[in-house]
């Protein structure tokens, strides 16, 4: 302005300030990555000394959530989100780190991508040593499991024939109650089967065994045993072989041969890295048992839950560490 007829220029403050930025929209979603970035427009008139975007489940995250490190400075950046999980919404902010404190752009969600059912481990019996055979402390078994590719061991699953699976041929495991030293004045059969290494579920929710059996009932549970610890506890699922999709076994009654079973051990597996399973043969009545065969185990997993797949009963079994007598397996 002027004064006394004397141009003087009026000095021009400077207000200090959080970033303003917003964010840029997502791009190349996989099932556990995607890409986003943010774009700096006013830096509050000091410098930056981080940016990057936030992410989380829940809305409007901060810098207490999953961040990038994307440097400092002004400007249009990229930014690469790993370690997600598939089928989640996420919420993302890009921010920026001035000297008095962070700003972030407005908020955008995306989902990643479902990944397809996976079979992540699978067996056909033929390398026996990716399993072990047990029994539990406090029962006298009697008898074992055995992994063969000869006709039915033993007097219940002889009477049967063996089971018509899809690589029997391969090998395939079999409990007989009466075969392997089994003592008719021995009570309480609990002779269990389980994987020899653990199983990496991680990155998939849902979490199924599938499998093919040839099974004839009497007075016997048969059950799928899941530890999530690395064999130090189990769970123990008990559930009911069918007469065919809809009926229940009696006694001297068996499954279709073969039958397919589909179980669902999400509870006990979902996105966990150092899972065991197995199958359990129990029996109160001394070698009074019929006989079990299974055979193409695999453990498949989804971030979607399967409809088919059997719900069944489970319960903490009261035992730790199965006791592992031999690696007993015939040719």
């Amino acid at each position: 302005y002027l004064k006394a007829g004397k141009r003087e220029t009026k000095k021009q403050e400077t207000y200090f300030g959080l970033p303003v930025l917003t964010t840029k929209p997502i791009t190349d979603i996989t099932y556990i990555t995607s890409t986003c970035g943010g774009n700096i427009g006013d830096d509050g008139h000091l410098p930056i000394t981080l940016k990057g975007v936030c992410w989380g489940i829940s809305q409007n995250p901060t810098l207490n959530d999953f961040k990038t490190n994307d440097g400092n400075g002004t400007g249009s950046y990229v930014s690469n989100l790993t370690g997600l999980i598939s089928n989640t919404t996420y919420y993302v902010r890009a921010f920026a780190t001035n000297t008095i404190g962070t700003g972030y752009g407005d908020q955008i969600s995306f989902t990643t991508l479902i990944i397809p059912p996976t079979t992540i481990w699978s067996s056909d019996f033929s390398n026996t040593y990716d399993w072990s055979f047990s029994y539990f402390t406090g029962f006298n078994s009697g008898a074992y499991w055995i992994i063969t590719t000869n006709n039915p061991q033993g007097a219940r699953s002889s009477q049967m024939g063996r089971i018509n699976s899809t690589t029997w041929s391969n090998k395939f495991a079999l409990f007989d109650s009466n075969y392997m030293g089994a003592n008719l004045n021995q009570n309480n059969q609990y002779s269990c089967i389980q994987t020899e290494n653990s199983i990496n579920c991680t990155q998939y929710s849902h979490i199924t065994i599938e499998f093919q059996q040839y099974y004839k009932k009497y007075s016997d549970t048969t059950m799928v045993i899941v530890s999530s610890d690395g064999g130090l506890s189990w769970n123990e699922g008990t559930y009911f072989p069918l007469l065919n999709t809809n009926t229940n076994l009696f006694n001297n009654q068996s499954t279709l041969n073969p039958d397919y079973e589909t179980i669902d051990i999400s509870s006990f597996a979902g996105n966990l890295p150092n899972v065991f399973i197995g199958f359990a043969f129990k029996s109160s009545i001394h070698g009074g048992g019929n006989a079990w065969m299974v055979d193409d185990v695999k453990v498949i997993g989804s971030n979607t839950k399967n409809k088919n797949a059997r719900e069944i009963n489970w319960g903490r079994a009261n035992f730790y560490r199965p006791k592992v007598l031999i690696k007993m397996n015939l040719n």
